[in-house]
């Protein structure tokens, strides 16, 4: 588990604020979707619930993994050891549906979210002691997968850290989010090549707000780790691997403002970048 992550666990028993006990925000949670910014707690000691609707694109982008040994070829009639190695690198292109449900008691928010989603793959595979049957150049593939439609899931929890109130009009917000979200990717066969992978993503963000009237600007820092276990096939070369995989970066950052459009609905758009790229809109319903 990565220093951050742990740092905040341990931070999320624990909020203050220097108005009054406030309970939880809704925040869009910092997930895969995007970290939307601070609304309005409900009063202290009274339960509150959420439910929304989210639009997102996001794109992520593995690093590049690689092996390297020493290798004699077998068809080297000197039979020189050399050095050689395997390559390969994941790119992943998404557009999707979130549903999400949230309850809260004091200062902490408990949700769970349910979506779908269409992806775009991009594999690429470089083997330097595997050659083509019908060539001696060495096999090297970069092959683009869709999955056109995929169901993940997972929650999370919201908690206020603090809220200070520089005039009676406006308030400032520091809040966490913690999240969880899995899915499994199996997308159509191209050619003789097949690709799928299940991937896991654990999520914190803290966001910053300036919360008025009707408008809330935010921006905040983004924390992942994204891993999981792919497998690829090339029928036809009689290639099979099966890698590990993760994210390239685990630090991003997102900004985005809110508009309380009615007392039960706010509107949300966010965009977010680094570990990430990607936009987020969420129609959020309050009750």
């Amino acid at each position: 588990m990565q220093p951050a992550f742990i740092l905040i666990l341990l931070l999320f028993p624990f909020w203050f604020s220097p108005v009054s006990a406030q309970a939880a925000p809704f925040l869009a949670p910092g997930q895969i979707t995007g970290t939307a910014g601070p609304a309005d707690p409900p009063e202290q000691g009274l339960a509150k619930g959420m439910v929304s609707l989210s639009l997102f694109t996001q794109k992520n982008e593995s690093p590049l993994g690689r092996e390297r040994f020493a290798w004699i070829d077998p068809e080297d009639e000197n039979q020189e050891e050399r050095h050689r190695a395997r390559k390969w690198r994941s790119i992943y292109d998404m557009q999707g549906l979130s549903l999400r449900g949230a309850y809260a008691f004091s200062a902490v928010s408990a949700y769970f979210l349910v979506g779908m989603a269409q992806t775009d793959i991009t594999f690429s595979y470089r083997d330097e002691t595997r050659k083509y049957q019908s060539s001696s150049a060495f096999y090297d593939e970069s092959t683009r997968f869709r999955d056109e439609s995929h169901l993940f899931f997972g929650g999370g929890l919201t908690a206020a850290m603090a809220r200070w109130q520089p005039n009676p009009d406006t308030r400032i917000a520091l809040d966490a989010d913690l999240s969880y979200r899995y899915h499994a990717l199996n997308p159509e066969d191209q050619n003789s090549r097949s690709w799928s992978s299940v991937l896991h993503e654990i999520q914190g963000a803290m966001t910053l707000g300036l919360m008025m009237e009707k408008w809330t600007p935010f921006t905040g820092l983004r924390i992942s780790h994204i891993s999981g276990q792919m497998t690829y096939e090339d029928k036809k070369e009689g290639i099979r691997v099966s890698k590990s995989i993760e994210a390239g970066k685990d630090i991003g950052y997102t900004f985005g403002i809110r508009y309380r459009a009615l007392p039960w609905l706010d509107l949300t758009l966010a965009s977010r970048y680094g570990d990430e790229s990607g936009y987020h809109l969420e129609c959020a319903f309050v009750f």
